[in-house]
């Protein structure tokens, strides 16, 4: 009888708080929040996303989203510094679209990202995120 073979002296390293580099910066910054013209009750918040958005920023991600929900108006987010995305931080983005629109608010898509697009497209969100087929690359 054939025995399996077991791996012996398995090492796992353990990395202590003090040993791990934690980004502070979120991944979602403000750019600008303005009012269309002084007549206007309508704001319009711009939001530029940072180069890695991946489980790992998904705190902070969520903490700036959450933000974003309780802003009067449109919202524009700018997708053209993303370099990595996963599909952590695209739920994240799925569940402040569909929050944004059954609070009446509208969210308009800007900028360029191979990575955004190829999420967008690999997960099938183009339509749930309402991104137009000329953001984020060609969806």
């Amino acid at each position: 009888m054939k025995q399996s073979k077991r791996k012996r002296d398995a090492k796992v390293t353990v990395e202590t708080p003090a040993e791990v580099e934690v980004e502070t910066a979120a991944p979602l910054a403000v750019v600008a929040a303005s009012a269309p013209d002084d007549n206007a009750t309508n704001s319009i918040a711009t939001y530029k996303f940072a180069a890695s958005c991946t489980v790992r920023d998904c705190v902070p991600l969520k903490t700036a989203l959450g933000d974003l929900l309780g802003v009067e108006g449109d919202t524009v987010l700018d997708v053209s510094a993303i370099d990595r995305i996963d599909a952590a931080a695209m739920q994240l983005l799925y569940v402040f679209v569909r929050e944004r629109k059954t609070r009446g608010g509208k969210v308009t898509w800007v900028g360029e990202s191979p990575s955004f697009t190829e999420a967008v497209t690999l997960l099938g969100l183009a339509s749930h995120l309402d991104v137009p087929k000329n953001a984020g690359g060609a969806v």
